[in-house]
């Protein structure tokens, strides 16, 4: 169940929505000085590495940020979960902004970043609650008539939520400060997207935890057997032990695993063996991940990077539908007809 109500020309604090098993969202102007020690602690960690202040310090977010506020329709927000910090929001006119010079601006765009704060713990669906969120908030003013994006070319993770949210991929820009994407999303587009499904849409299968992990390690462990013959990757033995493991071009992750080596250098990797490690611990083993951070080894150019993670997602959430649908073993498919064992298959092509 979800309260919204209407946005003031004079101020965001009129605006909340409440998400279900969540809490309560709230927007409020961001506070320079007050707030930029704590945008500071957010912006150097490594996850918020397309935010382009990794090496700030709190002086530079607050120059930052007293700049953007000077702007004529920069809108900087700071939104709380029940009163606890939980994301930043900016919110531009692309008639204003160096944007213009590589799109035809349309009365009623609305230039969107967003950047969500380092969770304490794990909440499912929180980080598209935040996303949606930001989204309603902007289509409750009622100039807004699209909204508009440049995300990094490489930042999977906002692709994603992006397309989910119905943004429409227009071109890559080539700007002063990145490669990016420019997408936009309509009211129409955003209602359509986030429309109750119903029994022919496709479930958000990112809500089945376990089914999502294996299906993201099963993934994982076919591409790096694939990547390794193909001599994309270079893996390195563990000492002592049957594992290997291969690092990220940055090293800022390293991939352990058993594998099997066979004939012709195939390799099988043990999905349930795949362990990613960051110098913050162990993470979860994500197939979109993966393919972002070993970009540069597999010779995947930037323009195409959208669509082929567009593509391994739907591939993970083929291979959750076919985790629960096993309906009949090999034996039963003996006597089956074509339809019967096609329907039945869950790899590979029928002859």
């Amino acid at each position: 169940m979800e309260t919204l109500f209407p946005l003031s020309e004079s101020t965001s604090e009129r605006f909340s929505r409440s998400v279900a098993e969540l809490g309560t969202f709230t927007p409020r102007p961001f506070r320079v000085p007050e707030d930029c020690a704590l945008l500071h602690a957010w912006v150097t960690k490594p996850y918020a590495q397309y935010w382009g202040l990794q090496q700030a310090d709190v002086a530079e977010v607050v120059r930052t940020y007293e700049e953007l506020l000077s702007r004529q329709g920069y809108e900087v927000l700071l939104g709380e979960l029940d009163g606890t910090p939980a994301f930043l929001m900016e919110a531009y006119d692309p008639a204003t902004d160096p944007l213009a010079e590589h799109y035809d601006v349309l009365p009623g765009d609305r230039g969107m970043h967003v950047l969500v704060g380092p969770p304490t713990r794990k909440i499912s669906g929180f980080t598209w609650a935040v996303f949606s969120t930001i989204l309603e908030y902007l289509f409750s003013e009622a100039t807004t008539q699209r909204i508009v994006v440049e995300p990094d070319i490489r930042n999977a993770k906002i692709h994603t939520l992006n397309r989910r949210a119905g943004f429409r991929y227009q071109q890559i820009l080539d700007l002063p400060h990145k490669r990016a994407h420019l997408a936009v999303c309509t009211r129409a587009d955003y209602v359509q997207a986030t429309a109750p499904s119903d029994s022919l849409s496709r479930p958000n299968y990112t809500a089945q935890p376990e089914a999502w992990d294996r299906a993201n390690r099963w993934l994982v462990a076919k591409a790096i057997g694939e990547f390794i013959h193909e001599r994309l990757l270079s893996p390195e033995p563990i000492a002592d032990s049957q594992g290997y493991y291969i690092t990220t071009p940055e090293g800022e992750a390293r991939y352990r695993f058993e594998a099997q080596r066979n004939a012709l250098d195939h390799w099988q990797v043990h999905a349930e063996s795949l362990v990613k490690m960051t110098v913050s611990g162990p993470q979860s083993v994500e197939a979109a991940a993966f393919i972002q951070e070993f970009q540069p080894y597999l010779g995947l150019p930037d323009e195409f990077l959208a669509t082929y993670l567009d593509e391994i997602t739907s591939t993970l959430h083929s291979a959750v539908y076919k985790q629960g649908r096993i309906t009949a073993s090999a034996a039963d498919l003996i006597h089956g007809d074509f339809q019967e064992i096609e329907h039945a298959m869950f790899e590979g092509h029928p002859v």
